[in-house]
């Protein structure tokens, strides 16, 4: 009896930060299956699961939503960039395959955080200004409207606690952890690092967009870029260096 084939790719992370143009490209890619539905949104539901393990027909409904049918010869890619924020995901999928390798795209943390703010306001779910909707977070003082982890601007621009709770389940070997900004500037280059580490060969890099870009009413106030410079000097300062990138792409 043969194993079943399981998805051995995630596109985890992080929220604005070019996982949808990522997707795009895979979708295009001869050797790559991803999910019908824009994500995937299947380990970070705990409905899906049953004492940490997946119900069979959830998990049968998850593997029959890969475009393309189950073809054993082609790479299956999840891509759900919540994955590495949410609490449990990242477990779920170690239980579910231990040997997955994970993509991570990473995006200045304040700019990813203005970004994610500015998608709320246009959604209509989002009527604070971006200063005191920090604050508001950062309070703790959390309010049954805003309970949903959309408003977590701050926290989901804390890298570092994200990157270490990945690492604890999956080694540094099976992630690739790259700068948004560079990919966007020079898809080709970067595209083909991701298609060796994925193990596939490399796609039609002329046919990459980046996706979904926002439209701002106005830029963010110094003195509030400056302010969150401090909260997040960790990831804007060191992470670059803790994950090997040779450049910082933030300080440029």
């Amino acid at each position: 009896m043969r194993p079943v084939k399981k998805v051995a790719l995630f596109v985890g992370g992080v929220q604005k930060a070019g996982t949808r143009s990522l997707g795009a490209f895979f979708r295009n890619h001869p050797e790559v299956r991803v999910q019908k539905n824009k994500e995937g949104h299947f380990f970070d539901r705990p409905e899906n699961f049953v004492s940490e393990q997946p119900y069979q027909e959830s998990l049968a409904r998850y593997h029959a939503g890969f475009e393309g049918g189950a073809s054993r010869q082609h790479l299956w890619c999840d891509i759900t960039p919540d994955y590495i924020f949410r609490q449990g995901a990242i477990e779920r999928i170690f239980r579910y395959n231990p040997d997955a390798k994970w993509i991570i795209l990473l995006r200045h943390p304040i700019d990813r955080a203005y970004s994610a703010w500015n998608m709320e306001v246009n959604r209509g779910a989002e009527w604070l200004p971006f200063d005191r909707a920090i604050e508001r977070e950062l309070s703790g003082k959390t309010s049954p409207d805003r309970a949903h982890d959309r408003f977590c601007y701050v926290g989901r621009s804390r890298y570092q606690e994200q990157l270490n709770r990945l690492w604890r389940y999956f080694p540094e070997h099976q992630c690739c952890i790259l700068p948004a900004e560079n990919v966007w500037k020079n898809p080709g280059k970067h595209l083909e690092k991701v298609c060796d580490f994925a193990g596939i060969p490399p796609g039609e890099f002329t046919n990459y967009r980046q996706l979904h870009q926002g439209k701002y009413e106005q830029p963010m106030a110094s003195q509030t870029r400056d302010w969150l410079t401090r909260l997040l000097h960790w990831e804007i300062f060191s992470l670059p260096q803790r994950v090997g990138w040779q450049e910082n792409p933030w300080l440029q």
